[in-house]
């Protein structure tokens, strides 16, 4: 439903934000 697709969404959203914060020191940018 919804709700599922909506917490999918901020799940992905924390895990790519988490996989940029420690990209972003580890490259440089």
């Amino acid at each position: 439903g919804l709700l599922d697709r909506v917490d999918s969404y901020i799940f992905t959203g924390a895990l790519a934000y988490s996989f940029v914060r420690m990209g972003v020191p580890l490259f440089g940018l």
